[in-house]
């Protein structure tokens, strides 16, 4: 039987509660900075120092400036200990407890209460002088868009790749990303959100992270990664801008996909990277899930332009500024 609060001892749960999430929050942005500190030494880019400034670090409020090129794997880590360390504490466990209870006290009631603790996370990639303010908006944007996927009991993400200096909404951003697949199905050139657990139910597979990393790697590795990592080919970066410039030219939705595919099919004809080709565009360029179809390609291929293509060596070169808004 969970217990009743109220008065005096209402507040000092709260209180407790308030006081575990901020405790949860710095230890999860520092285990995430470690983390991806290590994972971007690894790649060989260790000269980047201060790459990243937390602006608020609030209970389960978090806003962050960073480094584009660390931006991703840095919000991946951060959800996932802040999930992991928020659903281990005893009181947030007698709290869901409770909630869980009140699910079954309460049928046929609508109870809106989440059975776990999760973090929805968005994240925009800026020109480097692009106002501040906006940037935030835009992230908050990004983070509503992900908790579509707090009712699966699972953390998300959602990103853009701003390229434009005009201040619109997201809305107004994603208006023209839309085509229309072979079977007349809309596809959203978009992959978001992206669920951040490996463990995910069937009708959210498509859209975990592991699928997002998959579509990556066939794109491109690190530059400056360890010879030998990957023997398969990498997609050369010439090749995924044509195809990025075929999926969001000035033509009719319906030719996106087609145009894609049969500018593919000419450019990788006998090429040594032929098969990660085929499998990027049967895989990622147009993905069926139970509530709509989205295209992977174009997401993998922006956080690679982001996340790898601005590495040099051991530097990396224009740094993409990023801001991550969790809640």
């Amino acid at each position: 039987m969970s217990r009743v609060y109220n008065g005096a001892r209402l507040v000092e749960a709260l209180r407790g509660i308030s006081a575990t999430l901020e405790q949860c929050a710095w230890q999860s942005v520092a285990e995430a900075i470690e983390h991806t500190t290590a994972l971007a030494g690894a790649r060989g880019h260790s000269g980047d120092a201060g790459w990243i400034l937390p602006v608020i670090v609030g209970g389960d409020d978090i806003t962050v400036v960073l480094h584009g090129g660390y931006a991703f794997e840095f919000t991946v880590a951060l959800s996932q200990r802040f999930e992991h360390l928020v659903n281990q504490s005893p009181l947030i466990a007698e709290a869901l407890a409770g909630i869980a209870e009140a699910r079954r006290t309460w049928r046929g009631q609508q109870v809106t209460t989440p059975l776990r603790v999760t973090l929805a996370n968005g994240l925009v990639f800026t020109k480097p002088h692009h106002p501040f303010s906006n940037s935030v908006d835009l992230a908050t944007q990004l983070m509503t868009s992900a908790k579509s996927l707090k009712p699966h009991g699972v953390s998300a993400i959602d990103v853009h790749v701003l390229r434009e200096t005009a201040l619109r909404s997201l809305d107004a951003l994603r208006e023209s990303l839309h085509a229309v697949g072979a079977d007349s199905r809309p596809i959203r050139l978009w992959a978001g959100p992206i669920a951040l657990a490996h463990d995910l139910p069937t009708e959210l597979r498509e859209r975990g992270v592991d699928r997002i990393r998959e579509a990556m790697t066939l794109i491109a590795r690190p530059a400056s990664a360890p010879l030998g990592e990957s023997d398969a080919p990498s997609i050369p970066s010439a090749v995924l801008h044509d195809l990025r410039e075929a999926l969001l030219a000035e033509h009719a939705p319906q030719a996106r996909v087609d145009a894609v595919s049969s500018r593919a099919r000419t450019i990788a004809e006998g090429r040594p990277y032929a098969d990660a080709l085929s499998t990027l565009l049967s895989d990622h360029l147009a993905v069926v899930d139970d509530a709509n179809s989205f295209c992977r390609l174009l997401t993998a291929a922006n956080l690679c332009d982001v996340e790898w293509g601005t590495a040099v060596g051991r530097r990396r070169r224009n740094p993409t500024p990023s801001v991550v808004t969790d809640d």
